[in-house]
């Protein structure tokens, strides 16, 4: 399956991220969210994290080989397992998202929890992420530092479980903006 875009990828992980804070519950709209966590050998099925802890604006600056983006994330809640994200990348001839935007996208999707993995220890959020009609499969975790980290796809560099999520995590995490 192809890659969804850059600024996309980044939107969708900040999204998931902030679910693997948010407490357990049931969902809104009356539907679960499930997924298979596999530990030592073991597999077990458990509960989508609630979305709520994503809610908000997250924000990251990449530098780039020439330059550097800026990345918004905007993320609503639509159900316990389920939100709409909007993202938009502003890309910068400085290294550090200063000065004026030389270009810039935007776009928006959709984010839906389907369990927990883990990875180097770490425990997950499994999501599947839709934009413009295509799906991508994605790993969140928000850490004790309050910044959202996202999974490093194949076509970054990353390698990918039978199942089809990353199993590593991107460098560059997001931040909550006030």
């Amino acid at each position: 399956m192809p890659a969804l875009s850059p600024s996309l990828r980044g939107c969708a992980a900040a999204l998931l991220l902030t679910l693997v804070a948010a407490c357990g519950g049931g969902d809104g709209d009356g539907t679960t969210g499930t997924g298979t966590t596999t530990t030592g050998g073991t597999s077990t099925t458990s509960a989508a994290t609630s979305v709520d802890v994503y809610v908000g604006r997250w924000t990251t600056c990449l530098r780039e080989q020439t330059g550097s983006q800026r990345e918004n994330l905007d993320i609503t809640r639509v159900s316990d397992t389920r939100a709409n994200f909007t993202f938009s990348g502003q890309r910068f001839a400085s290294t550090d998202c200063s000065g004026t935007a030389q270009s810039s996208d935007s776009g928006s999707g959709t984010v839906t929890l389907v369990g927990k993995g883990s990875v180097g220890g770490e425990v997950v959020d499994k999501a599947d992420v839709v934009e413009n009609g295509q799906t991508d499969k994605d790993i969140f975790a928000v850490r004790a530092d309050g910044k959202l980290y996202v999974g490093r796809h194949a076509d970054d560099g990353g390698a990918v479980d039978a199942q089809g999520y990353p199993t590593s995590f991107d460098t560059d995490p997001f931040s909550k903006a006030s």
